[in-house]
């Protein structure tokens, strides 16, 4: 973890670093954000927890049911493929995540075309 902040809201915000994926809970109404370090071409969202997930990946800090926020259902999950323009990974835009509880996720690189973009693998 690199640390916690506010978004331009006003709402907590805890800044995660990895190379591969982290599991963390969230805290409900404020926002985690995931920075990879290394160049997935996609991540998957998976939902632990009983309440929706919502999440942005254009640089803002999501919100509970925002503008430009995709939900994932409890108990569901998300691949949501990134295109960029060759950047390096540092260059590219964190996922932001909320929800109105204290929901369980896991966040995992993927690149999509391998054995670990395959659903469950």
């Amino acid at each position: 973890m690199e640390g916690g902040g506010r978004s331009e809201h006003g709402a907590a915000v805890t800044t995660y670093t990895t190379s591969t994926s982290t599991s963390q809970t969230l805290t409900p109404s404020s926002a985690d954000t995931i920075q990879f370090t290394a160049p997935w071409s996609a991540f998957k969202l998976t939902n632990r927890g009983a309440d929706t997930i919502w999440f942005r990946t254009d640089g803002s800090v999501a919100t509970v049911a925002g503008a430009n926020c995709r939900p994932v259902l409890p108990s569901q999950f998300a691949i949501w493929v990134q295109f960029f323009d060759g950047a390096g990974a540092s260059t590219r835009n964190p996922v932001s995540l909320i929800s109105s509880a204290a929901d369980a996720y896991t966040v995992e690189g993927v690149n999509i075309g391998s054995a670990d973009a395959a659903l469950g693998g």
